[in-house]
């Protein structure tokens, strides 16, 4: 090379004195590329590998900051090193600085951190430093740490992670025991509020419509009359072990199927496990009430639960829809034991027996 004030020679310094073993001509390069070329990825790289030679962690990472903060196309060589660096608890505290003051970096590392198979507690000690920092934490980081938590089964931390980041215009739409009953809010899709998917085949949206309360009701509007296993539209709740009743309001509009939708509460660690129903929903009808009861165990699958609207039955040739539906207004509380439905046969005893009159005769 022959400008010496580019930065990439005095990089290959280091390389070359390292090996020969040389103490003193190393550190002055790495000073000098440092003044020459502070930004030059390839430069850095360099004096990264020459301190993960000398097992210098607390000077390799400054280094990657620098590297991963103008080229992020390192971070898929980079992440991986970096994940396998948390999952030491006593090397946590060498991120808190980045943590607490995130680089440009940090939040893809922090998702990415989110979707591996390692140490919760490693993730969860990250997160609580995010939060120690003055800049907020990101949708995506706060949303994809939730999603993590619910993966691990972790519901009560997974909700208060969620109710924390509610912001004051949707606390508004939040009760005890179910998030936006009435369709009002902005909020879905993040954790304990409103999940609701749409396709070619089916729209899930708040909408207005005549007869409903407040702002928005909830329509569901099926365009093509084709199979879907509907289970677009829930919500994850954290309810203790009870008895609770279940209202809300629904009016159907020409939906054509054969067995309809139903609500349907189910333990969220157990989802075959349902805990209560509503009736089947198809045809046609104005704005009714509805109303169903459920029972939460004490069962460690149930410490968390799911409300979902789906197909009412498991067969695919009763899983065609066509038409819309509306829903407003729904809520829980707490009840009292539901009474039970007795099984038994009624005795009538003013019933009479059918009389068979044999073909050809006058005989009974």
């Amino acid at each position: 090379v022959n400008n010496p004030t580019y930065g990439l020679a005095t990089a290959l310094i280091i390389e070359s004195s390292n090996k020969q073993e040389n103490n003193s001509l190393p550190l002055e390069a790495i000073d000098l590329t440092k003044k020459l070329w502070p930004s030059h990825t390839e430069a850095r790289n360099h004096i990264a590998k020459y301190w993960a030679e000398k097992n210098q962690i607390l000077k390799v990472i400054p280094e990657w900051d620098i590297i991963l903060s103008q080229d992020p196309q390192f971070s898929s060589t980079l992440f991986p090193i970096l994940f396998q660096i948390t999952q030491s608890p006593s090397a946590l505290p060498i991120f808190s600085p980045y943590a607490k003051k995130p680089s440009k970096w940090w939040g893809n590392f922090f998702n990415y951190l989110t979707r591996q198979k390692g140490n919760l507690d490693s993730l969860k000690w990250l997160y609580q430093a995010r939060l120690a920092s003055d800049t907020p934490l990101s949708n995506a980081e706060r949303r994809n740490y939730i999603e993590r938590l619910l993966k691990e089964k972790q519901w009560v931390t997974a909700y208060f992670g969620w109710l924390s980041g509610l912001e004051k215009e949707h606390e508004q739409y939040l009760n005890a025991k179910l998030y936006d009953g009435g369709f009002e809010g902005e909020l879905h899709n993040t954790g304990f509020d409103w999940h609701y998917n749409s396709n070619k085949i089916v729209r899930v949206h708040p909408d207005i419509t005549r007869g409903m309360h407040g702002k928005a009701s909830l329509h569901v509007a099926f365009k093509k009359k084709k199979r879907i296993n509907f289970k677009h539209i829930s919500q994850r709740l954290l309810l203790n072990s009870g008895h609770y009743l279940i209202k809300m309001r629904s009016r159907v509009d020409r939906l054509k199927t054969n067995k309809g939708l139903k609500w349907r509460v189910r333990c969220l660690g157990d989802l075959t496990t349902i805990l209560g129903e509503g009736r089947s929903l198809l045809g046609s009808s104005s704005w009714k009430n509805e109303e169903f009861y459920f029972t939460i165990p004490k069962n460690e699958n149930c410490q968390a639960q799911l409300l979902q609207l789906e197909t009412s039955s498991s067969y695919p040739h009763n899983q065609v829809f066509l038409g819309d539906i509306w829903f407003d207004d729904i809520t829980i509380k707490t009840a009292k034991e539901p009474k039970k439905k007795s099984s038994a046969p009624k005795n009538n005893n003013n019933s009479t027996k059918t009389s068979i009159k044999k073909e050809g005769t006058n005989e009974k």
